[in-house]
């Protein structure tokens, strides 16, 4: 029975590692992209389903999976600063891995939890809070995103004029790079590493044809760019402003709508589980921990090996602000997908497995 087990084992393993392999290398099935540099991700739902019904070992191998998948995604597709942070597999493959296993450990720990006289009701109650905050944050991060959206417009237009000049003004060394480089995608990826510039701005440069103008001309281009950044810069202070006071006006109705959202959430969130007799019901519990645990790792992974690459990508200086944002607006996404996706696979899934036990 163990040996006909390990086969069993073995072959999900692959199977599940070829699933993310799809996931990841399928443009926008794995990786969604919904704000530049935030992708929804679904691929760790494979991992989560795997924590389940195999051994830690093996999920450690598909985090693993997971991880490198994510490092050739960025090093071949980048969008932006933040994508090219995951190069770095202590960003992209050690999380992954960590996540491998914690969330083995967790579907471990919930099951036992689960069997207790009370433990629905613990799995409720810390599930209810974790969602409840992601909820909160989630929906003051969307309110703010929407109030301060000529802000965003007004830096990302700095951000972007300001790139242009440093390309302009590295015009000799910009044009060895994009001359030596194999490919467009290598020129750019090499162009935005290097300059922290984003991709708009290096086709800026292409379309200017550069090597077909004089030194006069790249200087009244560098003037033209930098008297928009003066106008751009000017407007900051007036933008701002006006932005803190539509946030003020727009929390009135957001904060009722979030916490009607919590209570919805809760509410039936305890209709399926703690109510519903089932050994099965902590599983949804499981995806949705797991997947804010994901979240977190990865997050804190970039946080500490490259933080320039929030304020690169999103051009905020409160880096804490962005952690914040994405954990809780992507962290919540990610997790109640990976519950209504992954819950029914892996249930049947270890029905399956306890009948085979059996």
């Amino acid at each position: 029975m163990n040996k006909k087990l390990s086969v069993y084992e073995l072959v999900l393993t692959s199977i599940i590692g070829a699933v993310i392999l799809i996931l990841a290398f399928v443009p926008n099935v794995g990786f969604i992209q919904v704000l530049p540099g935030v992708a929804v991700t679904i691929i760790h739902i494979p991992v989560i389903i795997g924590a389940f019904i195999l051994g830690w070992r093996e999920n450690l191998f598909l985090g693993a999976i997971f991880g490198l998948s994510s490092l050739l995604v960025a090093a071949t597709r980048p969008t932006s600063a933040f994508d090219l942070a995951f190069i770095n597999p202590l960003v992209s493959v050690l999380p992954r891995m960590l996540f491998g296993v914690s969330a083995h450990f967790i579907a471990r720990g919930f099951k036992k939890i689960n069997d207790l006289k009370f433990g629905k009701l613990i799995i409720f109650g810390l599930i209810t809070v974790i969602s409840g905050l992601g909820i909160y944050f989630g929906i003051n991060h969307l309110t703010k995103e929407t109030s301060y959206k000529d802000v965003n417009a007004n830096n990302n237009a700095i951000f972007y004029t300001q790139s242009n000049i440093t390309l302009l003004e590295n015009k000799d060394e910009v044009l060895i790079i994009i001359s030596e480089a194999k490919t467009t995608r290598g020129a750019n990826k090499k162009l935005m590493a290097k300059f922290n510039v984003p991709k708009a701005s290096i086709d800026y440069f292409k379309d200017l044809n550069i090597n077909e103008k004089s030194e006069l001309e790249v200087e009244n281009l560098i003037t033209l760019n930098n008297n928009d950044l003066v106008e751009l810069q000017n407007n900051s202070e007036q933008l701002a402003s006006e932005a803190a006071t539509k946030f003020k006006n727009n929390k009135k109705i957001s904060i009722p709508v979030a916490v009607t959202l919590i209570v919805v959430v809760a509410v039936v969130y305890y209709i399926f589980t703690v109510r519903k007799d089932s050994k099965y019901t902590y599983i949804a519990s499981v995806f949705i921990l797991s997947a804010i645990v994901h979240t977190i790792l990865v997050i804190s992974a970039i946080a500490i090996i490259n933080p320039s690459a929030f304020v690169e990508t999103f051009n905020i200086p409160d880096i804490m602000l962005i952690i914040l944002s994405i954990a809780a607006f992507n962290g919540v996404i990610e997790a109640f997908v990976a519950a209504l996706i992954g819950t029914p696979i892996a249930t049947a899934l270890l029905v399956r497995k306890e009948g085979e036990i059996r």
